[in-house]
């Protein structure tokens, strides 16, 4: 069993696992191109949180983030490793990350892709495509609470 963790806004806590935003307005990232709907969740609540701290800081985490969990049959993912090369300078390259994650989405690989961290060199996110067949497989809990310590934020 596979167990991943995702943080999100405590105001689109319902709709962690669903995405909270509509796919045609969801904002190009690493994983995705503009109007793709790719969730992002990591290996470990603490990598979740260093993967939104560099956009947001990590004084913006503290109290206003929830923690979904979603546990998983190791069959439901996919290791982008063992189906593409990766590029030399991948990490550089957001064209070609998000042409992966196109692909992932498009011709539904598997319901979840694990790729490399771009912060944190042997940490491993999950890419999860909730419009995939299977995604009702998941076992989904979302707690109110990420709990994380003032002195991270020089409190």
């Amino acid at each position: 069993m596979l167990t991943i963790h995702r943080l999100v806004p405590k105001r689109f806590k319902d709709s962690c696992w669903f995405g909270y935003v509509p796919a045609e307005t969801a904002e190009a990232s690493r994983w995705n191109h503009a109007g793709t709907n790719i969730l992002y969740a990591a290996e470990h609540p603490a990598l979740a949180a260093l993967e939104i701290s560099v956009h947001v800081g990590l004084i913006q985490l503290i109290g206003k983030y929830a923690h979904g969990i979603a546990k998983m049959p190791e069959e439901l993912h996919s290791s982008l490793a063992d189906i593409v090369s990766m590029p030399k300078n991948w990490q550089m390259d957001c064209s070609w990350t998000r042409d992966v994650g196109e692909q992932f989405v498009h011709d539904q690989w598997n319901v979840v892709l694990k790729v490399p961290s771009v912060i944190i060199e042997d940490g491993w996110n999950y890419l999860i495509n909730p419009a995939h067949p299977e995604f009702s497989q998941l076992q989904l809990e979302t707690r109110d609470h990420f709990i994380i310590d003032n002195r991270l934020a020089g409190k």
